[in-house]
């Protein structure tokens, strides 16, 4: 499911999000004018067993993935200031 740099092995650092998660709890109180994506107040982190995603505005949980003691590839790069990112890398 992770887009992979052209030129080689390494994940993208474009957004290649497929799907999005919103609160189900909060998402149906988003005012008219106001895209899902400015209405979300998520924090996503890593946990003892995988990683959390959590809505500040409900104090709840939305998915908690469990690694299951797995190890996964992990980008932490970003496009630096001005840079264009074109199919999934940076130029």
């Amino acid at each position: 499911m992770f887009e992979r740099h052209p030129n080689d092995d390494r994940l993208s650092n474009a957004n290649c999000i497929e799907g999005f998660a919103h609160c189900t709890s909060c998402f149906g109180q988003c005012p008219a004018g106001v895209t899902p994506r400015e209405w979300a107040r998520l924090e996503a982190g890593l946990t003892k067993r995988g990683m959390q995603i959590w809505c500040v505005r409900c104090e709840a949980n939305l998915m908690h993935v469990d690694y299951e003691g797995q190890q996964h590839p992990v980008t932490t790069t970003r496009a630096k200031a001005g840079e264009r990112v074109i199919d999934g890398g940076s130029h």
